[in-house]
């Protein structure tokens, strides 16, 4: 997703890949046995409203982004009789400052607090110790997909605790493959694709690949700890 003017221009294939790619997991019926799912986040430098009020919300748990506070502007009506156009005017609101801002280094914060479950489990605090255990969703079960320079140490988050990191470039932009190109070599990320979620596409079939297998990892160790406790359970005799 990027932002050209006042427009939010999605890439291809988007927002139906979320619903696609989501779908694979939890329509598996071996994965249902362990009630496996898939949850899609966006983590921003650009405006939460704006993405809030876009057609790509509906499909993402949660967002990061830049918030701003706001407050009414006060009316300057003596009595309480207002006109359709002084009612519309009141209920104008003015940014007043900045809540929350998402930058480069602020955006490992949000992918820290998505591990711990912070946004689920309200009333946590991120620094807050937590056995890798206990986390909500590890980092290895995490695929962190992005296309600029502000998520190179997000992709570092990422790539150091064992999830997977895929950066994707505007089609036809030699200059960006390149950039994008040179974090694979710096072991940056994993993989790189064009910027189209379409079936078929590179971009789609590494996605969702990669996807299975987290979800088999999770399947065989959710399976092996079952099979652990049925092996301690004691044999009664009559």
């Amino acid at each position: 997703m990027r932002e050209l003017g006042k427009e939010i221009i999605f890439y291809e294939g988007l927002p139906e890949f979320f619903e696609t790619v989501r779908k694979i997991v939890e329509e598996n019926e071996k994965f249902k046995k362990h009630h496996i799912t898939l949850e899609h986040y966006i983590v921003s430098t650009g405006l939460t409203e704006m993405i809030r009020g876009s057609k790509i919300a509906p499909y993402v748990k949660d967002i990061w982004g830049c918030e701003f506070i706001e407050k009414p502007i006060g009316s300057n009506l003596r009595n309480g009789h207002k006109t359709e156009k002084e009612t519309e005017e009141a209920v104008k609101t003015e940014i007043k400052q900045i809540a929350y801002a998402i930058d480069n280094t602020s955006k490992t914060r949000a992918l820290f607090e998505i591990n711990k479950g912070v946004n689920v489990h309200k009333g946590m605090d991120v620094n807050a110790k937590l056995a890798q255990s206990a986390r909500r969703i590890p980092f290895e079960h995490m695929i962190y997909v992005a296309d600029g320079p502000s998520d190179v140490p997000a992709f570092s988050i990422i790539k150091q605790y064992g999830g997977k990191a895929f950066a994707v470039y505007p089609k036809g932009k030699a200059d960006h493959l390149n950039q994008v190109d040179k974090l694979r070599e710096d072991n940056r990320i994993d993989m790189y694709g064009e910027d189209d979620y379409r079936e078929g596409t590179l971009t789609y079939l590494w996605i969702t690949e990669q996807v299975k297998k987290i979800a088999e990892k999770i399947y065989r160790t959710k399976e092996e700890a079952f099979m652990s406790i049925l092996d301690k359970v004691p044999e009664h005799f009559i």
